[in-house]
């Protein structure tokens, strides 16, 4: 009997515009600027999406993916943003981030898909991109 020592393939989750969303007071371009800034207190303008969260948590407890989150609002975001995933037990192995979505080409980190829900990160992500506009169409790669 042979144990494989192949890591398990890895998901990236983009935390804006999948797992959580602007409240409906804010633009997309507007809170990108406020999480660069301030971002533990921009974090009460995005409410986190139950229904991805759902799906989210269904497929962590039955798959042999590693889910990390990621986020494109850059290190300090990153930090607050994890502290709120801690926070929420979210189904989530480790937080990551990069300053520009384009930059995660770069990052060398091997992954299966990058999910997003996000327009403005269209044909940005790379051939693993997989965009969501909505969490019933959420479904692990085969």
């Amino acid at each position: 009997m042979s144990i494989n020592d192949s890591p398990a393939p890895r998901l990236l989750m983009v935390w804006e515009g999948l797992i959580a969303l602007p409240s409906k007071e804010r633009e997309f371009d507007e809170t990108d600027t406020l999480m660069r800034l301030y971002p533990t207190r921009a974090l009460n303008g995005w409410v986190t999406d139950a229904r991805m969260s759902a799906r989210l948590r269904d497929a962590w407890d039955h798959s042999a993916y590693v889910m990390d989150a990621i986020t494109f609002f850059g290190k300090r975001a990153a930090d607050a943003i994890e502290q709120r995933l801690r926070s929420e037990h979210a189904a989530i192995d480790q937080m990551l981030y990069a300053d520009d979505p384009r930059l995660l080409d770069e990052m060398s980190i091997e992954h299966f898909g990058v999910y997003h829900g996000a327009d403005a990160y269209k044909g940005l992500l790379g051939d693993a991109e997989i965009y969501l506009w909505n969490p019933d169409n959420f479904d692990l790669p085969n």
